[in-house]
């Protein structure tokens, strides 16, 4: 059996470069062509085999060729297994591929026939390559130069596919700038950023997948839904509904989400499935496009260890289908720090470490800081990124260097301040790079996929029609809003105030004057109106301005966060979603009124025939609809509850008051409000 595409990339990788060992830096690094093999290599040998009745045996006479270029590496075989490690020179044997990484091939095989079952092209391997990344902001206030301040300043590295790239540091060092960066979803100062050595253009927005640190999903929706819909939504117009409908399963079954399918996602003050659940569906909605490079932020943010390293084993997984993934991390656990492929380790927007995660105790241990203390890996490096060297060993240069300046110790406390620390490491990160030269530090694969990165922008502008895209989310808006529907609140709500009315209004005769007066006044009105039960109608109208004006505020503000996310990556059409917003509110604004008018006719006692009872609930219906639109807008140009309910309370007081019915003559100046206003008798 012929290797795949990613175990082909892999290969490759070996074939471009040698493993090399030095006496004086125990650390190992990837030793480009051209360079001098280095002392330290004694008592390696190549290790071959001829045997071929096993698949592992197949794999090994594909890679036989690249392993004779390799120095120190030790090969085992047997029937069902092959392990290929590196010698350290301690004598320590350290593994880069075993039986799970050969068996990888067989996943890929099968993966690439459910792509083209689904109608799917396999993922496209991308190599991130970025290098002097800059990126700073202006401090409002200041027009000086020294106003600009450095977020991330020089930050160099590269990941290939297969591979999970963390970024790790203390808040506020640039994790989360740098991966926007990488998305394109802000531009960079200086510096550059290239895939498969292609800058970004809007051809990579549909191969890249971006993971939020907080879960955005809708929470009354359940697990299969919210993938249904955003299949439906996503996917290329390409595919039949049923393949993506399809697609939704099989990322389902993938991710292990199949026993909280249809359990509702849940939220805030909404129980539902756990946060480690919850977490895997806002991977799984990305997963969904089959990215090439997966971006995610803090995924293990408020998880337990166990869930945590349960996320970053399925990040494995998902990196090795061929697939680039990249991560920032905030505080690990030493299982968990284990499982990534390289490290970048950033302190107050400079770069500490880039290499693999594995390597990164014995660099810093190299330059003479290590734990004095049982630490965690990860606690230990993100100390060393705050500046904190508490029961740590500090380099013998850094203290000839630093103590003899009086204004670098803290005299308090008789240690380094952590911005010395933290220049030191900056520096001695920077003599390394000068030494192994950045070219080599970060040579690419050589990945020949433009024509396929370039075609696939003319074929997804719209994952559906504009209809589809209508009739999508106008369903899905049902679905999420049926607990509003048979709110127990809401429905309390209106029945009580219609009755209310009718009590206050009951069998009114409108023939005699006592009565003319009780239908067309409100409590302490006694105007004269010039149409039978005006006062009736027009309480009726303010009432069904309040209740929907105020309801809609809260729609944009409460969506935000959502509507910015699917818009960010193309989802639909902002007027698709207005009107479907719009039209999936319908049954709960017709159905409400419908029942209140009908109380209130009753017992109210006003003309009971078809024709009139017709004409007030059109009117109803329509000042629900301008009511509707109008809280739709102000919460739309606010975006901010508070804000919004102060302004639609000055509005409504204002309509009221200028209709007609408290004020008979309106001034001349302000007749515009009169016309303008939903609730004018004229």
């Amino acid at each position: 059996m012929e290797g795949k595409q990613y175990s082909e990339c892999q290969i490759q990788n070996f074939e471009d470069s040698k493993l090399a060992v030095t006496e004086k830096d125990p650390i190992m690094r990837i030793k480009q062509p051209g360079d001098e093999i280095q002392e330290g290599m004694h008592g390696c040998e190549e290790k071959t085999t001829s045997d071929t009745k096993s698949w592992s045996t197949g794999f090994l006479m594909n890679m036989e060729s690249t392993v004779a270029e390799i120095d120190c590496v030790s090969i085992g075989v047997s029937s069902n297994d092959i392990d290929l490690s590196v010698l350290h020179p301690d004598g320590s044997s350290l593994p880069i591929m075993g039986k799970s990484s050969l068996s990888e091939a067989d996943d890929e095989e099968s993966e690439s026939h459910t792509w083209k079952k689904l109608g799917f092209e396999p993922t496209l391997p991308i190599c991130l390559k970025f290098e002097d990344v800059t990126y700073k902001v202006t401090v409002k206030g200041e027009k000086t130069p020294d106003a600009n301040k450095y977020i991330l300043h020089e930050i160099t590295g590269l990941v290939h596919p297969g591979e999970v790239l963390a970024l790790m540091g203390p808040s506020g060092g640039g994790k989360t700038t740098l991966l926007n960066l990488l998305s394109g979803r802000i531009k960079l100062d200086s510096g550059t950023i290239t895939y498969n050595n292609q800058p970004y253009s809007k051809s990579l927005k549909w191969r890249i997948g971006f993971v939020l640190q907080d879960d955005v999903a809708f929470p009354h929706l359940t697990v299969k839904e919210t993938l249904t819909y955003a299949a439906l939504l996503r996917l290329p117009n390409t595919l039949t509904m049923q393949q993506k409908k399809e697609r939704a399963t099989c990322v389902i079954s993938e991710l292990g989400l199949e026993r909280c399918q249809n359990t509702v996602v849940g939220g805030t003050f909404l129980r539902g499935i756990s946060g480690g659940e919850r977490k895997r569906v806002c991977i799984a909605n990305e997963i969904l496009l089959n990215p090439s490079l997966l971006l995610l932020d803090e995924p293990t943010s408020g998880l337990d260890s166990t869930t945590a390293l349960q996320i970053v084993k399925m990040l494995r997984n998902i990196a090795r289908s061929g697939k680039t993934v990249v991560t920032t991390i905030h505080q690990p656990s030493s299982r968990l720090f284990s499982k990534f492929d390289k490290l970048i380790l950033l302190g107050k927007g400079s770069s500490l470490y880039f290499g693999k995660a594995s390597d990164a105790m014995l660099y810093f241990s190299s330059m003479g800081c290590s734990p004095l203390i049982a630490m965690n890996p990860a606690e230990f490096l993100t100390d060393l990124a705050n500046g904190n060297i508490k029961d740590k060993s500090v380099p013998s240069d850094l203290e000839d260097k630093f103590f003899p300046r009086n204004n670098s110790l803290d005299m308090k406390h008789g240690e380094l301040s952590q911005v010395d620390v933290h220049e030191y490491l900056v520096e001695a990160y920077a003599v390394k790079e000068a030494k192994l030269g950045k070219t080599k530090l970060i040579k690419p694969l050589l990945i020949d996929a433009e024509p396929r990165m370039k075609a696939r922008s003319s074929t997804m502008e719209w994952g559906a029609t504009w209809w589809d895209q209508l009739s999508i989310l106008f369903r899905r808006g049902l679905k999420e809003r049926r607990h509003e529907y048979f709110s127990c609140i809401r429905i309390t709500q209106v029945f009580s105030t219609a009755i209310v009315m009718g009590l206050l209004w009951w069998r009114s005769d409108a023939s005699s004057p006592k009565g003319l007066q009780d239908q067309a006044t409100i409590c302490y009105m006694c105007f004269y109106l010039q149409s039978l039960q005006a006062g009736l109608l027009f309480f009726i109208s303010v009432f069904w301005a309040f209740f929907p004006m105020f309801t809609a505020i809260f729609t944009f503000p409460q969506e935000r966060v959502m509507l910015a996310k699917e818009r960010s990556v193309g989802m639909y059409r902002l007027s698709a979603y207005l009107l479907a917003r719009m039209i999936s509110d319908l049954p709960l604004d017709l159905i409400l009124p419908l029942v209140f008018l009908v109380i209130v006719y009753l017992m109210a006692g006003l003309k009971s025939t078809f024709t009139a009872f017709s004409l007030t609930m059109l009117t109803v219906f329509l000042s629900v609809v301008a009511a509707q639109g109008l809280g739709l807008t102000i919460g739309a140009a606010f975006m901010d509850v508070k804000k919004a309910s102060t302004l639609a309370s000055v509005i409504i007081m204002t309509s009221m008051l200028s209709g007609g019915f408290f004020i008979q003559k309106v001034p001349v100046f302000m007749s515009w409000v009169h016309h303008v206003s939903p609730l004018s008798k004229d």
